[in-house]
C-alpha cells in the first residue's frame, strides 16, 4: 500500500455550507475530530523487470490498437518499447519481442498506471538471436553483446564469414530476420567483425557430435545447463549446431545454471552487474587503460566485445590486443 496524501488536522477543513472552518466534513462526508489523521492509498505493485501492456476492448482489437504494444519495466523503473511495425491490414512485425520472449504472460493495466512510467528507451533484437538486415541493402549484421551496436558479418550471400560463424544454411529466415526499414536507425554501428574463428558474445552453439549447449560470454564457452537455458529465455532456434570443435576454441568459463540478469535483460539497467569484464584497471595512463591488449582479452576480438568500459577512462590505442 502506498499512502498518497497525509493529512493532520484539528476539525478545520470544507464545511457543509461550502465554506472552510472548523466544522469540517472528511472525504467519507464524515465530521473531522480533533487531530484526526485521514489518509488516502492506493495499492502500487512493483513491476521492474516485467512486461505490460494496456488492456484490450473486450470486443478485441484491432491491429493499430495501442493495447498491441508491449513494453518491459526495466529496473529503473521505467517504460521500455518493443518496437512494433504494423505491415498491413492483419499482419505486424514484432521481432524484438519474439527474440526476448519465446513465450511470455503480459499483464494488462490500466492506462492511469501505465502513464507513471517514463518511456526511456527501445527493446532491440537480442544479441545471439538473429542475424538483421533490411530489405533495401545486401549488408547482414550480428547484434552486438552491448544490445545495440550492429556488427557486419556478410556483405552479400557468399559471405564465407558468416558460412563459417553460421554454418552453411546461415541465410534460412530462422537464422536471418529482415527488420523494418525505420528499425534500422535505432541501432548504432560498431565495427565489422573479421574473426573466422571466434563468435560473438551472446552466441549460443552446439558443437559436432555432441549435445550440450555453450554461450559465448566474454570469449569464453559456458555450458548452459536446462534450467540456465529456461531461465534465462533462450530458444531452440538460436542455437548454432555442428561447430567444428577444432577451429573454434574456447576457454571454459562457468556454467550457466540459472537466471543471470546480464544476459536476459531486454533493455534499460542490468542488476547487480559484476565488477568483472570491465577493461584495464580503470586508470588513464598508457600501460593498463582501458582496450589497451594487456587486459586479459582473448586475441582477435575488439576488447569492447568482451569488456565494459569504465566510465571516464580513455580507449588506448585501436582497442585491438
Amino acid at each position: 500500500m502506498k499512502i498518497e496524501k497525509l493529512r493532520v488536522t484539528s476539525g478545520w477543513g470544507l464545511q457543509a455550507d461550502g465554506r472552510w472552518g472548523i466544522k469540517g466534513f472528511n472525504k467519507a462526508g464524515n465530521p473531522l475530530g480533533l487531530f484526526e489523521v485521514e489518509a488516502y492509498g492506493s495499492i502500487v505493485f512493483d513491476r521492474r523487470g516485467s512486461l505490460v501492456s494496456l488492456a484490450c476492448p473486450p470486443a478485441g482489437p484491432s491491429i493499430t490498437d495501442p493495447c498491441n504494444d508491449v513494453y518491459y519495466i526495466g529496473f529503473d523503473n521505467n517504460r521500455y518499447i518493443f518496437r512494433r511495425v504494423v505491415l498491413g491490414a492483419e499482419t505486424y512485425w514484432d521481432g524484438p519481442f519474439t527474440s526476448w520472449y519465446p513465450g511470455a504472460s503480459i499483464a494488462a493495466i490500466t492506462p492511469t498506471e501505465m502513464s507513471q512510467y517514463k518511456i526511456s528507451g527501445n527493446v532491440l533484437i537480442r544479441p545471439g538471436t538473429w542475424l538483421v538486415k533490411i530489405a533495401t541493402d545486401s549488408k547482414v549484421y550480428a547484434v552486438g553483446a552491448d544490445r545495440k551496436s550492429l556488427r557486419l558479418v556478410a556483405t552479400d550471400s557468399s559471405s564465407k564469414l558468416a558460412a563459417a560463424l553460421y554454418g552453411t544454411d546461415w541465410q534460412s529466415p530462422v537464422r536471418v530476420a529482415t527488420i523494418p526499414d525505420l528499425i534500422f536507425p535505432l541501432f548504432t554501428m560498431g565495427a565489422d567483425w573479421v574473426a573466422l574463428n571466434k563468435h560473438l558474445d551472446g552466441t549460443l552453439i552446439r558443437y559436432a557430435s555432441s549435445t550440450d549447449v555453450y554461450l559465448i560470454d566474454f570469449g569464453k564457452k559456458r555450458l548452459v545447463t536446462d534450467s540456465g537455458f529456461s531461465t534465462n529465455r533462450y530458444d531452440l532456434d538460436s542455437i548454432v549446431r555442428n561447430v567444428d570443435p577444432r577451429i573454434f576454441i574456447y576457454p571454459n568459463g562457468a556454467a550457466v545454471t540459472g537466471y543471470e540478469p546480464r544476459l536476459s535483460t531486454p533493455s534499460g539497467p542490468i542488476p547487480n552487474a559484476p565488477a568483472e569484464g570491465y577493461c584495464g584497471d580503470g586508470t588513464a595512463n598508457s600501460v593498463q587503460e582501458d582496450c589497451d591488449g594487456s587486459d586479459g582479452v582473448t586475441q582477435g576480438y575488439l576488447c569492447t566485445d568482451q569488456c565494459r568500459l569504465r566510465p571516464s577512462v580513455p580507449v588506448y590505442g585501436n582497442g585491438v590486443p
